[in-house]
């Protein structure tokens, strides 16, 4: 519906208001924050408990394939339409995507007569962090990486690209297509080994993340071009391909 809507603000008004498309662009990278969880949850409701291993790795070399391609597609598209042609097609991918999506029949697995509130699923969800220290620990861990991981791509790498490299903004492309194949690489490696990932689950956790802090070390050290996007596709591969490996 947002997109509709600014689909239609953009083919009115051509010379809209930047405020107005920062708002619909705010709003709509919410709800898109929103999916990557909500299609984690799904995962545990329709894969076996023995196969889910496997299915959180298979769905993320799907999406990030689909990002790999997505990025040069866009590009292309940009180059050779307009920005409403763009809009318009992705509201129609949205609506495909949308009847997909409600055909997914979901079995109720609750055993509770009465079904929680909306305010009580939200608590649940808050005291269930603050009691299990097994999850407390993972969302802290994923919350900093995320944090760090955020100020690390959107700053760090095209000002040390910019100025310290002196090369041009294409490598901040060449890089973030990196990021997409070590986010590939790391679930085929989780589709590969899932078992020993099941049985040591603790272990890849902290070796990946300790793994990725070295490689970002040896990343800032570096100046030549092309082993950046290496070291960058590596880091991700191995922070990935632990966090990829906790079970829902």
């Amino acid at each position: 519906m947002l997109l509709v809507c600014l689909g239609i603000y953009i083919t009115s008004f051509n010379h809209g208001f930047s405020v107005v498309f920062i708002f619909f662009i705010a709003l709509i990278s919410l709800l898109d924050g929103v999916a990557a969880p909500v299609s984690a949850a799904l995962v545990p409701q329709l894969v076996p408990i023995k196969e889910r291993m496997k299915a959180n790795g298979f769905l993320n070399v799907i999406t990030q394939t689909i990002f790999v391609a997505g990025w040069p597609l866009g590009s292309v598209l940009l180059i050779s339409t307009n920005s409403s042609f763009i809009i318009w097609l992705t509201v129609m991918l949205f609506a495909v995507s949308t009847f997909n999506t409600v055909r997914i029949q979901v079995s109720e697995q609750t055993t509770d007569s009465v079904a929680p509130s909306n305010w009580g699923s939200i608590k649940s969800g808050w005291v269930a962090i603050r009691q299990i220290p097994t999850i407390r620990t993972l969302i802290s861990i994923d919350f900093i990486t995320t944090l760090a991981s955020s100020v690390w791509v959107a700053a760090i790498i095209y000002i040390y690209v910019e100025q310290n490299l002196q090369l041009g903004e294409e490598w901040w492309g060449y890089i973030n297509t990196s990021y997409f194949v070590g986010m590939i690489f790391s679930g085929l490696i989780v589709i590969r080994f899932a078992k020993l990932l099941e049985k040591y689950i603790g272990f890849f956790i902290t070796f990946g993340l300790f793994l990725s802090s070295l490689l970002i070390l040896l990343f800032g050290t570096t100046s030549i071009p092309a082993w950046l996007c290496c070291w960058h596709a590596f880091t991700v591969s191995q922070n990935k391909s632990g966090k990829s490996s906790t079970p829902n």
